[in-house]
């Protein structure tokens, strides 16, 4: 899966992201975790980077729509 991924208060989103890509990113400091990752495309099921870390199946294609984060 290809993620996107912004600095909170951003317009734009950095897209084409894989999960290894976001967690090297995070571990060398080029982001935070208070940034928002979602799905390429999907911005309306955005979460803060932190839920993501704490459970990479946030956005498994099951998971609930009432779950879903800001829209960013």
């Amino acid at each position: 899966m290809q993620f996107s991924i912004k600095k909170p208060g951003a317009w734009f989103w950095k897209t084409g992201f894989t999960r290894e890509d976001v967690e090297r990113r995070l571990a060398s400091g080029h982001i935070t975790e208070e940034w928002l990752i979602c799905p390429v495309g999907q911005s309306h099921r955005s979460v803060e980077l932190s839920r993501f870390i704490a459970d990479p199946h946030v956005f498994a294609p099951n998971a609930s729509a009432n779950e879903a984060g800001p829209d960013g």
